[in-house]
């Protein structure tokens, strides 16, 4: 009897205690959750902390200077879009402007402005209603050609004769010029050439007439294409082959002190030299450590009725270990 009394004594008890376990105090329970919080929070903030203060560093880049010497840790080859790209815009810029071919309708163009001119010149000469010094304002006011005072006036005081052999002999000349190829920075240096076209049979004076005449209306045949020079410089972009870059291993890429060219930087990323910035993953990536860690804690002692949860010192305590699980793991990953 005494023994039945006992248990259930023992068992009264147990199951008292076991209610009062369950009975969580409000306020205990408030602190407890004001405390997982706020120990997340700074937890978090240890482990991301680092890396916001070293992004306000200037990664390293092209145009930097190398803090230290980089070799290559093991033989490698890979296509170097960098140089690559190097020769095949050396090999755009070798690629002269390119022309059309001349066009023969410039060429009757010039021609037939120049018969026009020796036309209206020869009216001029044959109006007898017309004193000297109105021709003289006539031939002068001419928008093809600007002759010279001493030339208006030795066209006037020529023979007919010999006023139609200088016409024949100016649109004979200027035909040879025009079937010439003339780019735009060629007509000066393709007028020059006119007098040593001129007829033989011709004086001195008569041949500048001709030659002065003539050098009024040459102009460019072949015209700049741009058409023509973006296919000729894309042709020769697309010959250019890919540039296999090699480094064996332990060669030096760049040496400490030196100025990280274009193509020395993607030789680091190849070999995994430099480590591109992502915070934004470190930063999600400690946030997930945190509220796994936060969670665990939470099932755990929630379904274990420990006697220390309902002490303010005891949780105190706990949350200071939870506090150091980051800055142990920010120490091993020094």
């Amino acid at each position: 009897m005494s023994l039945c009394l006992c248990g259930y004594v023992f068992r009264n008890n147990m199951g008292n205690s076991a209610a009062r376990d369950h009975q969580v105090p409000a306020r205990i329970r408030l602190f407890q959750i004001v405390l997982l919080v706020v120990v997340s929070i700074i937890s978090y903030g240890a482990l991301v902390l680092p890396e916001i203060l070293r992004t306000t560093a200037a990664p390293l880049k092209p145009g930097d200077v190398s803090p230290s010497d980089f070799q290559a840790p093991q033989t490698h080859e890979y296509i170097s879009e960098v140089r690559t790209e190097e020769m095949r815009f050396a090999a755009e810029n070798a690629v002269t402007s390119v022309y059309a071919p001349p066009d023969p309708t410039i060429a009757r163009h010039q021609i037939e402005r120049l018969r026009a001119t020796l036309q209206y010149i020869t009216l001029v000469r044959e109006d007898e209603n017309a004193t000297p010094e109105q021709k003289t304002s006539d031939i002068a006011s001419l928008s093809d050609i600007k002759l010279k005072p001493a030339t208006i006036a030795g066209i006037l005081d020529l023979p007919a004769a010999r006023w139609e052999t200088i016409q024949q002999e100016s649109l004979s000349v200027l035909e040879q010029v025009m079937r010439r190829t003339i780019h735009e920075q060629d007509v000066e240096s393709v007028q020059r050439t006119v007098p040593s076209l001129v007829s033989l049979a011709l004086n001195e004076e008569q041949a500048a007439l001709v030659a002065e005449l003539v050098t009024a209306f040459v102009t460019p045949n072949s015209l700049l294409s741009e058409d023509l020079t973006k296919a000729a410089k894309q042709a020769a972009r697309d010959a250019v082959q890919p540039v296999i870059q090699e480094y064996k291993a332990g060669e030096i890429i760049i040496l400490r002190g030196q100025i990280i060219t274009p193509a020395d930087f993607e030789a680091l990323q190849e070999f995994g030299l430099i480590e591109e910035a992502s915070p934004w993953q470190d930063y999600i990536g400690a946030g997930a450590l945190i509220i796994m860690m936060a969670a665990f804690i939470h099932l755990y002692f929630s379904r274990r009725h420990l006697p220390f949860q309902f002490e303010a010192r005891s949780l105190i305590l706990v949350a200071l270990i939870f506090l150091a699980i980051p800055f142990f793991i920010l120490k091993t990953m020094e």
